[in-house]
């Protein structure tokens, strides 16, 4: 299992969190860009930090920090740096295409990737069409979009729409138990209580049951919109 990690201080917290849950029962590789909490972080993805790889310990567990893009990586995704903020901006897209290609050899070999996300969509979708090339399964883990796109970003549309480990976090599985009730008999047995589905900050990494404010309508909402949109449906 390979973890691509959003640094900052929700995402690093809940991958140690996710990393002491489930490091017993598999091998777990962490990568991530940036090592610290950064507000330039559009500037350190495009850009990088380093030269060369670098590999350190968290908590005793191997972290493979990533070195710079290609050169021509770099040049187009600094071309499109000025438009990534816009309301319905294509840059974020192209620049996960872009980085598609770069990070094909952190999912080379994985079993699944699991992106703990805070925000970085570009990285994120780079990672999603990385393990879809390689025939290798996507979890996504949303923890916060603190940018003010919000939805209007294309890019954080496809990647709710295409991991459907999120979207399966709301759908009934066996015995009508629906993953993000985290087994409450109320709202898994209850029929009064069943069809009131939260909708939480975030998600458990292994069971997808729901942690944090259940009350986020706006973002996480969303998510019924898109279901509906699979079905072909109207929202």
């Amino acid at each position: 299992m390979g973890v691509g990690l959003d640094p900052g201080g929700h995402a690093e917290q809940h991958a140690r969190r996710l990393l002491a849950e489930i490091s017993t029962r598999l091998t777990i590789d962490v990568v991530t860009v940036v090592t610290s909490n950064r507000s330039d972080w559009l500037r350190l993805l495009i850009e990088g930090v380093r030269d060369q790889q670098e590999d350190y310990l968290v908590d005793g567990r191997a972290v493979r920090a990533l070195p710079r893009w290609s050169p021509r990586t770099r040049r187009l995704m600094t071309a499109l740096a000025p438009i990534y903020h816009l309301p319905k901006s294509p840059a974020p897209g192209l620049m996960g295409r872009l980085l598609a290609t770069e990070l094909a050899g952190v999912v080379d070999g994985a079993g699944l990737i699991h992106n703990i996300f805070m925000g970085r969509e570009a990285f994120s979708l780079g990672l999603y069409l990385a393990a879809r090339r390689s025939g290798v399964p996507f979890v996504f883990t949303p923890l916060r979009h603190q940018r003010p796109l919000g939805w209007n970003s294309p890019a954080f549309r496809e990647l709710y729409r295409s991991a459907d480990r999120l979207v399966a976090l709301f759908r009934e599985g066996d015995g009508g138990r629906r993953p993000v009730h985290g087994g409450a008999p109320r709202f898994d047995g209850d029929p009064r209580w069943h069809g009131l589905i939260p909708f939480h900050e975030y998600f458990h990494g292994e069971t997808g049951a729901g942690l944090g404010a259940s009350h986020q309508t706006g973002w996480t909402g969303l998510v019924a919109d898109l279901i509906t949109r699979r079905r072909g449906g109207s929202s």
